[in-house]
Protein backbone atom coordinates (compact mmCIF):
# COMPACT_ATOMS: atom_id res chain seq x y z
CA UNK A 1 0.00 0.00 0.00
CA UNK A 2 1.19 3.47 -0.71
CA UNK A 3 1.68 6.04 2.03
CA UNK A 4 -1.25 8.04 0.70
CA UNK A 5 -3.64 5.10 1.00
CA UNK A 6 -2.43 4.34 4.53
CA UNK A 7 -2.86 7.97 5.51
CA UNK A 8 -6.39 8.07 4.06
CA UNK A 9 -7.30 4.82 5.83
CA UNK A 10 -6.15 6.20 9.20
CA UNK A 11 -7.89 9.49 8.54
CA UNK A 12 -11.15 7.62 7.83
CA UNK A 13 -10.77 5.58 11.02
CA UNK A 14 -10.18 8.73 13.08
CA UNK A 15 -13.21 10.42 11.50
CA UNK A 16 -15.42 7.45 12.32
CA UNK A 17 -14.19 7.44 15.93
CA UNK A 18 -14.92 11.16 16.23
CA UNK A 19 -18.42 10.67 14.82
CA UNK A 20 -19.07 7.84 17.28
CA UNK A 21 -17.81 9.90 20.23
CA UNK A 22 -19.94 12.86 19.15
CA UNK A 23 -23.02 10.65 19.05
CA UNK A 24 -22.27 9.25 22.52
CA UNK A 25 -21.74 12.72 23.96
CA UNK A 26 -24.98 13.88 22.35
CA UNK A 27 -26.92 11.10 24.03
CA UNK A 28 -25.36 11.95 27.41
CA UNK A 29 -26.16 15.62 26.83
CA UNK A 30 -29.83 14.83 26.18
CA UNK A 31 -30.05 12.70 29.33
CA UNK A 32 -28.48 15.42 31.48
CA UNK A 33 -30.76 18.05 29.91
CA UNK A 34 -33.84 15.99 30.76
CA UNK A 35 -32.57 15.55 34.29
CA UNK A 36 -32.01 19.29 34.69
CA UNK A 37 -35.50 20.04 33.35
CA UNK A 38 -37.06 17.51 35.72
CA UNK A 39 -35.16 18.98 38.68
CA UNK A 40 -36.25 22.50 37.73
CA UNK A 41 -39.88 21.45 37.40
CA UNK A 42 -39.75 19.90 40.89
CA UNK A 43 -38.18 22.99 42.45
CA UNK A 44 -39.78 25.74 40.35
CA UNK A 45 -41.93 28.20 42.28
CA UNK A 46 -45.64 27.98 41.61
CA UNK A 47 -47.50 30.83 39.93
CA UNK A 48 -48.55 33.31 42.59
CA UNK A 49 -46.01 32.14 45.16
CA UNK A 50 -43.83 34.68 46.93
CA UNK A 51 -40.52 35.59 45.35
CA UNK A 52 -37.57 34.70 47.60
CA UNK A 53 -34.98 37.35 48.39
CA UNK A 54 -32.39 37.04 45.63
CA UNK A 55 -29.47 39.05 44.37
CA UNK A 56 -29.89 39.37 40.59
CA UNK A 57 -28.78 41.70 37.80
CA UNK A 58 -30.92 44.36 36.18
CA UNK A 59 -30.95 45.21 32.46
CA UNK A 60 -27.85 47.39 32.94
CA UNK A 61 -25.87 44.60 34.63
CA UNK A 62 -26.11 46.21 38.07
CA UNK A 63 -26.77 44.19 41.24
CA UNK A 64 -30.38 44.26 42.34
CA UNK A 65 -32.06 42.82 45.45
CA UNK A 66 -35.52 41.37 44.93
CA UNK A 67 -36.41 42.22 48.54
CA UNK A 68 -36.87 45.83 47.34
CA UNK A 69 -39.92 44.65 45.35
CA UNK A 70 -41.96 43.65 48.41
CA UNK A 71 -45.46 45.14 48.23
CA UNK A 72 -45.36 45.74 44.47
CA UNK A 73 -46.64 43.74 41.54
CA UNK A 74 -43.66 42.50 39.60
CA UNK A 75 -43.06 40.87 36.24
CA UNK A 76 -39.81 38.95 35.92
CA UNK A 77 -38.16 38.40 32.55
CA UNK A 78 -35.54 35.68 32.30
CA UNK A 79 -32.96 35.22 29.61
CA UNK A 80 -30.86 37.42 27.42
CA UNK A 81 -32.09 40.99 27.11
CA UNK A 82 -29.99 41.88 24.08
Amino acid sequence: MSKTKIFLAWFLVLCLIEIALTQIRGIDHLASSRSAINNFEKQAPKIGSKLPALKVFDENGMNFNTSSLIGNYTVLVFGCLT
